[in-house]
């Protein structure tokens, strides 16, 4: 199945933003000083993740977006060893930021869109208090990634979640609809398992971002959830076969047949 360039649809991205930094080295030997890994640094290269990563994935799919976005760096260093691919460790700089602003709000005025994206990282951009309000402002759809645990916020929403936050969740509107993601089962919409063909896993950062984009984009051209999830699975198991957050494309897709 080919993936042509569909009708392009402007998709509001609302939601954190990161830079993330890796390091790449090598893990020869354990310290004497105490039982961690030495890691000599080959290289280091950073992308831009959270909701610059939906962002960018909704672009690669052919559409366009507005993002709107904390303006503070938020900073996730990743130590990887590059022999296995395993990240060995992780720091995170300037965890939280300020709550959204009312001018971060203008392009809702200037703009038409045929869906809104929220990428939710629980940071402090959105409260629940701002969300309660904006909802009933954001165009709909409303496609949801989010780590609060109350959903109270999210009414008439399409809210996607792993499998582990999905157990810790409580005030989920009637009115919403849920999408657990499986991992490499695959992901449940509706008491239904979508399931996903299994693929050898470099690096699964930055793949719940990749399903939320690529679910938006395929509901926004066919309006069928359902294969809109498989789409999403597809995409997300191109994107945890490479190191780092990355932008699946229309040309990723037509190389697979699966």
């Amino acid at each position: 199945m080919d993936y042509p360039q569909q009708k392009q649809s402007k998709i509001l991205v609302i939601g954190e933003t990161c830079i993330d930094r890796y390091v790449e080295g090598s893990c020869d030997r354990i310290s004497p000083e105490a039982p961690v890994p030495i890691l000599s640094k080959d290289n280091t290269f950073t992308r831009h993740g959270m909701a610059t990563n939906v962002a960018t994935n909704i672009n690669t799919l052919g559409q366009q977006t507005c993002l709107i976005t904390n303006s503070s760096r938020i900073i996730k260093t990743r130590y990887i060893d590059k022999k296995t691919k395993q990240q060995i460790l992780r720091v995170d700089e300037n965890d939280k930021c300020q709550s959204i602003s009312d001018s971060d709000l203008l392009p809702l005025e200037n703009d038409s869109y045929e869906a809104t994206v929220i990428s939710d990282y629980n940071k402090g951009f959105l409260t629940n208090e701002q969300l309660s309000e904006l909802i009933e402002k954001l165009p709909k759809p409303i496609f949801v990634d989010t780590k609060k645990k109350d959903l109270s916020p999210f009414r008439g929403c399409i809210i996607k979640i792993n499998e582990s936050e999905s157990k810790l969740v409580y005030n989920k509107p009637e009115d919403s609809e849920l999408i657990v993601t499986l991992g490499s089962r695959g992901a449940k919409y509706r008491g239904e398992i979508l399931p996903t063909l299994t693929c050898e896993v470099t690096d699964v950062c930055g793949a719940g971002d990749t399903f939320l984009a690529s679910l938006a984009v395929h509901y926004c051209q066919y309006k069928n959830m359902r294969d809109a999830i498989k789409f999403a699975n597809k995409c997300a198991r191109i994107a945890v076969q490479r190191l780092g957050v990355y932008s699946v494309t229309l040309e990723d897709l037509n190389e697979i047949r699966n």
